[in-house]
């Protein structure tokens, strides 16, 4: 049980804190856009897209591991105790989808985003931005629904 807990933090951890610095990465790489060249042709927000992209990854495994230990911690606890008499659990695991969702989506457009021109970015990384933002709220509302359980 201690192993889940610890686990279930940890993913909390990697998947917030990833995802933070990838819309940081996203909004380095829209100031830094207009300055071009870098080593070997590729300019910094080459890089930045780059890394973006890892970072999205590392946040994917951080859910993952948020989404295992969590089931882990339900059927520990008993699954007639845990989903059919605590309703902000559903809550909690309705936000945490949803920040699933939002996270794929800012994934699957960022990697398309290393694919296009530069000058084809900026609109991507509005979306890439929006999407990411709304999967951090969503992780932010989960986390406080289940604080609000207390």
């Amino acid at each position: 049980m201690l192993f889940l807990k610890f686990l279930h933090y940890l993913g909390l951890a990697f998947a917030i804190g990833p995802l933070v610095a990838a819309e940081l990465l996203n909004r380095l790489a829209t100031s830094d856009s207009g300055a071009g060249g870098g080593v070997g042709g590729a300019s910094g927000s080459d890089r930045l897209d780059e890394a973006q992209v890892a970072l999205g990854r590392l946040a994917n495994l951080g859910l993952v591991a948020l989404f295992v230990s969590g089931f882990g911690l339900m059927y520990v606890a008993g699954w007639h105790l845990t989903l059919g008499k605590q309703p902000w659990l559903h809550i909690m695991m309705t936000l945490a989808l949803l920040a699933g969702g939002f996270m794929g989506a800012s994934n699957g457009a960022a990697r398309r985003m290393l694919s296009e021109k530069a000058s084809e970015r900026a609109a991507r990384r509005k979306k890439v931005s929006i999407l990411r933002i709304a999967g951090v709220l969503s992780l932010v509302g989960a986390i406080a629904s289940g604080l609000w359980r207390v």
